[in-house]
C-alpha cells in the first residue's frame, strides 16, 4: 500500500515538471539561451526557427522597399506644371500706400506739435523774466525804431536785448534777432534830433503766436500699421509649394465660384486655408477635379468634394455631413498626413508630391494645377486686379 502511494507522488511529479518546462513556442519568441536546454531543441532546431523569423523580417522589408520603389517610380512618372501664378489687387496696394501716408501725415503732425509745444514753453519762460503779469510783457516789449543818432541806451535796454537775442537763438527766429539791433525798448529816452512818425511795435503779438501748439494728433500708427499688415496684394498659387497662402478673400473666392456648384463652398475653401495654411486654391483646385465642379453624385449625395478615401469607383469613401466638415477635414488630413516633413505620406509640398499617395494615377497633380490656374486666372478678370 506505501509502494502504491509512492508511485502516485512520483507519477504527480513528473507531470507537474512536464508542465513547469519552457515550450518551442517560447523558444521562437526569441527569449533567453536557457530555454535551448531541451534535447530537443538542438542547434538545427534553432537555427530553423531564426531562419524563420528573418524570413519574415526580410519579407517586410522587402514590401516596404517594393512599395517605395513603387512610389519612386510614380513620383518620376508624374509629369504637371510647376509655375506659380501671381495676380496683383491693385485697390489693396493702393489702399496700404494710403495707410502709409496717413502714417507720415501723423508723424510729421506729432512733430510739430513736440516742437510748437516747446516753443511754447520757451516763449512762456521768456516771458517769466521779463514780467509777472501779460500787461507788464505787453509794456516790456513795446519798442520804437531807432532813429537818427544812435540812442544811448539804458542797462534795462540792453538786458532786454540780450534776452532777445537768446530768443532768437532758442526758437531759430531771424526777426526777433533782427528787431533786437534795431529797436529800442526804454521809449522814455529821446533822440537828440527828434524826427516825427517814429514807428513803433508791439513785439509781444509777433511772440504769442508761438504760445499757441497745434493739437497732439490721436489718431493710431499701431492700428494703421496693424491693418496694413493684413493687407496682401498678392493672391498665390505655387503648385511647388502648398503651404504658401493664397490670400483669397472669401468674397473674391464667391465671384470666381459663381454660376458652379461649388459657390455655395467659396467660403469654406478660404476656411481651410486660415485654419489649417494650406493654399485655398489648391482645394478648390481638388474640388473642381475630384467633383467636376460639384456635380459629381459623391459630391451631391455623400458631401464628398474631395475624393477622400475613394480608394475605387465601388469604395464608399470617407463622409461627412455637410460639404464644409468634408472639405476642413480633408485639408487637416493634407496638413497634417501630407504636408508635414516626416508624416506618413510626406514626399514634399508640391502637387506632384501630394499625388504619390492622394492618388494611384499619374494625372491628378496636372489635373488640380490646371484647375488651380483657372481659378487665378479668373480672380484676375475681376475688375481692380492685375495678372502678373
Amino acid at each position: 500500500m506505501k509502494k502504491g502511494k509512492n508511485i502516485s507522488k512520483m507519477i504527480a511529479a513528473i507531470l507537474i515538471g512536464s508542465l513547469l518546462m519552457p515550450s518551442t513556442i517560447t523558444y521562437a519568441s526569441g527569449d533567453s539561451d536557457d530555454l535551448f536546454s531541451s534535447e530537443e531543441n538542438t542547434a538545427e532546431a534553432r537555427c530553423k526557427v531564426i531562419h524563420i523569423n528573418k524570413d519574415a523580417i526580410a519579407n517586410g522589408t522587402n514590401k516596404k522597399n517594393e512599395q517605395k520603389a513603387e512610389e519612386t517610380g510614380l513620383a518620376k512618372r508624374i509629369k504637371a506644371p510647376s509655375k506659380e501664378k501671381v495676380v496683383i489687387n491693385e485697390n489693396v496696394m493702393k489702399r496700404k500706400a494710403d495707410i502709409q501716408k496717413e502714417i507720415a501725415e501723423i508723424r510729421k503732425a506729432r512733430r510739430r506739435y513736440k516742437e510748437s509745444k516747446k516753443l511754447k514753453e520757451t516763449v512762456e519762460a521768456f516771458y517769466q523774466k521779463i514780467g509777472t503779469t501779460e500787461e507788464e510783457v505787453a509794456a516790456a516789449l513795446s519798442a520804437k525804431k531807432k532813429t537818427g543818432k544812435e540812442l544811448d541806451a539804458t542797462v534795462e535796454d540792453k538786458n532786454k536785448k540780450e534776452l532777445l537775442l537768446a530768443l532768437s537763438k532758442e526758437i531759430e527766429d531771424s526777426y526777433v534777432a533782427e528787431v533786437a539791433n534795431t529797436y529800442t525798448f526804454d521809449l522814455e529816452l529821446h533822440a537828440k534830433k527828434i524826427v516825427e512818425n517814429v514807428e513803433l511795435l508791439d513785439l509781444k503779438s509777433y511772440l504769442d503766436k508761438y504760445r499757441k501748439a497745434s493739437k497732439n494728433d490721436t489718431r493710431s500708427i499701431v492700428k494703421l500699421q496693424k491693418e496694413a499688415n493684413s493687407l496682401h496684394e498678392l493672391r498665390k498659387f505655387d503648385p511647388k509649394n502648398l503651404l504658401i497662402k493664397s490670400h483669397v478673400t472669401k468674397d473674391e473666392m464667391q465671384k470666381i465660384l459663381s454660376g458652379t456648384e461649388l459657390s455655395d463652398c467659396a467660403a469654406y475653401f478660404v476656411e481651410c486655408e486660415e485654419t489649417y495654411g494650406v493654399n485655398a486654391i489648391f482645394i478648390a483646385g481638388i474640388a473642381i477635379h475630384e467633383s467636376g465642379w460639384g456635380t459629381s453624385r459623391r459630391a451631391r449625395e455623400d458631401h464628398n468634394l474631395t475624393g477622400y478615401g475613394v480608394t475605387s469607383d465601388e469604395a464608399k469613401g470617407i463622409n461627412e455631413n455637410t460639404r464644409r466638415s468634408g472639405l476642413l477635414r480633408t485639408a487637416k488630413c493634407l496638413k497634417e498626413s501630407y504636408l508635414t516633413k516626416g508624416s506618413k505620406f510626406y514626399h514634399g509640398t508640391s502637387v506632384s508630391a501630394i499625388n504619390v499617395k492622394y492618388c494611384v494615377g499619374d494625372t491628378w497633380a496636372s489635373s488640380v494645377t490646371k484647375a488651380g490656374y483657372e481659378l487665378i486666372e479668373r480672380i484676375g478678370d475681376l475688375r481692380g486686379y492685375r495678372k502678373e
